[in-house]
């Protein structure tokens, strides 16, 4: 199935009648964050783990994305709905509006959720024929927001009987479209060419840039240099683990991206296994033990059957090793967006070693974070907080604010 769907081609009518369903689709949403113009997008980019990875620090903003599941439209197959510079006139739920591919994977709009949107107007609709390790014509890089799933944590009430489960694993993430890989911001990646040789042009695939457990500041180094050769980058995998333009559920995705990856040395596909029926959270304690003792990051729980979802979901659950700390409150850092004329950030010092100091923003709701409490509730105490691990350095890594010890 995997090669049937990669070969397979669209006629112009079949591209023009998948654009205006769409358009119409998007006309009609109450939502102003799937707004779609050739696919669905998210507008909305939250403050996630993989920028977190990226920075190693935490700056305590809330997450934009909503709880609530709403409903996902598939994504355009891989190929242009129309040539550059051409327009098509859509009928919307009111009016009568332009789209015109302006060039490389850029779409314009006049409708008023177009113009109005916030940030980059940008936006992929499917990918060229040819490889490359340069941003699209024009030098606009995609949008990537429609490309890759948010994981919500698990928290051991979820039904997950029959999921599909793999290793979480501690790298870089990246969206590999038309042969160019970029961060989950958007960012183009600067890999060497050959490194992703062998994987077809119009496979869109998310995974992660992937050294090994426990080398995530070694994979770092590499994959953000500007300078790294293809020596260095022979150390790192491409680890796929969606094809989000593949209808179906996340085995039949997967088997998409086995059929792409097949004769790219660099690139494979994650590993993964089905919960059992009954058993559930034993299996998952069973397996997160494993996890732990070989020094992996946790595990990824995925819905079998559901289709792709361009958002953060409950599909797509993460199960973590949690460690918790005492360090001693220094001093704080102001708040932004939000958070602004309030504590963004207490910066403490680990208890235990005084000379380790980090910033602890992340779990801190809002009566936590007025400034008037500093002095009085928070300067020179003990606070709790949690965290994945500890850095080469010996810094908590993601750390967030439990709670404020008594002084005896």
């Amino acid at each position: 199935m995997a090669s049937s769907n990669l070969a397979r081609g669209y006629s112009t009518e079949e591209q023009l009648s998948i654009a205006k369903t769409i358009l119409q689709s998007r006309a009609e949403s109450k939502k102003e964050e799937e707004k779609e113009v050739v696919v669905d997008v998210c507008e909305d980019c939250d403050s996630g783990e993989d920028n977190e990875k990226e920075s190693n620090a935490s700056n305590g903003k809330a997450s934009k994305h909503a709880d609530e599941e709403t409903p996902t439209k598939r994504l355009l197959p891989p190929v242009y709905p129309l040539s550059e510079g051409e327009e098509v006139k859509v009928q919307g739920s009111s009016s009568i509006y332009t789209v015109k591919h302006v060039r490389g994977v850029v779409f314009s709009c006049n409708c008023p959720s177009w113009r109005f949107q916030k940030g980059p107007k940008a936006r992929i609709a499917a990918t060229t024929t040819t490889s490359s390790a340069s941003p699209p014509a024009g030098g606009t890089a995609p949008d990537v927001a429609a490309l890759h799933s948010l994981a919500h944590p698990y928290k051991g009430t979820q039904d997950v009987a029959g999921w599909v489960v793999s290793e979480k694993l501690d790298g870089m993430r990246a969206i590999l479209v038309n042969g160019t890989a970029y961060s989950r911001a958007g960012n183009l990646i600067r890999a060497p060419p050959q490194f992703f040789s062998g994987v077809p042009p119009a496979a869109i695939l998310d995974g992660e840039l992937w050294l090994g457990r426990g080398k995530f500041q070694d994979t770092v180094s590499i994959t953000k240099s500007h300078g790294a050769s293809m020596s260095e980058w022979a150390k790192v995998k491409f680890v796929c683990f969606d094809a989000p333009a593949i209808p179906g559920g996340i085995n039949e995705r997967l088997d998409y991206a086995r059929g792409a990856t097949a004769n790219a040395p660099h690139c494979e596909v994650v590993e993964t296994e089905t919960l059992p029926a009954t058993g559930v959270q034993e299996e998952i304690d069973r397996r997160m033990a494993l996890m732990k003792k070989a020094g992996a990051e946790g595990l990824m729980l995925r819905h079998p059957t559901n289709s792709f979802k361009p958002k953060r979901t409950h599909d797509l659950l993460k199960v973590k090793h949690v460690s918790s700390a005492d360090a001693i409150v220094v001093g704080y850092e102001g708040g932004k967006g939000r958070n602004s004329g309030c504590i963004g950030a207490l910066v403490v010092e680990l208890l235990s070693d005084r000379s380790k100091t980090f910033k602890v923003g992340g779990g801190m709701n809002d009566k936590e974070r007025e400034i008037e409490r500093y002095e009085n509730e928070y300067k020179g105490r003990t606070v709790e907080v949690k965290y994945n691990e500890l850095t080469k350095g010996g810094i908590p890594r993601f750390p967030i604010y439990l709670r404020t010890k008594p002084d005896f």
